[in-house]
């Protein structure tokens, strides 16, 4: 019954009109469905995303890191002088004599371990933070091979955590547009001379976002960026909502 529910919204607008009458409860049932749809295409990109830094990245920066350790808050190394490793994505620089970050970028991020504090660069926004205040008092090249050890035990559960948020956060989000569609349609409802409830108008307006969800669904797995994606998607909801509310009776009081 849903994935019908789910295909009329896609063609056939008459028929979405008459579920203006049913409960609130199968109407939830639909947008916990629909919300499946909108995190399937976030669901690939972080598992491929997930899947690299796990079988790749964090391995290869394990078995290549350097050994150093911080000894009463400063940098020690084994040679003493700077010391460079680059990843395919990731650069990790010994600086022992630098008490300042490296403005200059070799890769998009880096780790840089100066004589009193680590920097960590990404998506060009730098933070750093003193050996002192590190929750730890043997940071050195043994405790992160530990650490990551210790983290890639128990990735999965992180991952699971994360997609259950991520769907949580998408419902939430799906509420929040078909309750704004719903305000609007109460507008659009009288001008066009219908008489629906607010709690009509909200059901509908779960049917009606379909298509727009599912749009920007399929253009976030594409990894496709298009312009004025917000602007779009309230035009078509509305496009949709405007053909949906056509279908029900003029001059009747549901």
């Amino acid at each position: 019954m849903i994935f019908k529910q789910f295909m009329y919204s896609f063609y056939s607008t008459k028929k979405v009109a008459q579920y203006r009458f049913q409960g609130l409860g199968k109407t939830f049932l639909f947008i916990f469905l629909l919300s499946i749809v909108s995190v399937v295409s976030l669901y690939f990109s972080t598992k491929d995303n997930y899947d690299v830094l796990v079988n790749n990245y964090i391995p290869e920066f394990k078995d290549n890191i350097p050994e150093f350790k911080v000894i009463n808050g400063e940098l020690r190394t084994t040679s003493g002088s700077e010391e460079t490793y680059e990843f395919d994505d990731f650069t990790v620089i010994l600086s022992p004599d630098s008490i300042r970050p490296s403005v200059d970028l070799k890769t998009p991020v880096q780790l840089e371990l100066l004589k009193d504090k680590v920097s960590f660069t990404a998506d060009n926004r730098t933070e750093t933070i003193n050996y002192k205040d590190l929750a730890t008092d043997d940071f050195s090249s043994n405790f992160i091979k530990t650490s990551i050890d210790d983290l890639l035990g128990i990735s999965n559960v992180f991952y699971l955590i994360f997609l259950i948020f991520s769907y949580i956060i998408a419902f939430i989000m799906l509420l929040i547009q078909i309750s704004i569609l719903g305000l609007i349609s109460k507008i659009l409802s009288k001008r066009m001379n219908k008489y629906l409830k607010y709690r009509q108008l909200w059901i509908l307006s779960s049917y009606g976002i379909v298509i727009p969800t599912v749009f920007v669904a399929i253009m976030e797995s594409l990894n496709t960026t298009i312009p004025f994606q917000s602007l779009i998607f309230w035009f078509s909801a509305l496009y949709v909502m405007y053909n949906i509310l056509k279908e029900v009776p003029d001059q009747i009081e549901q």
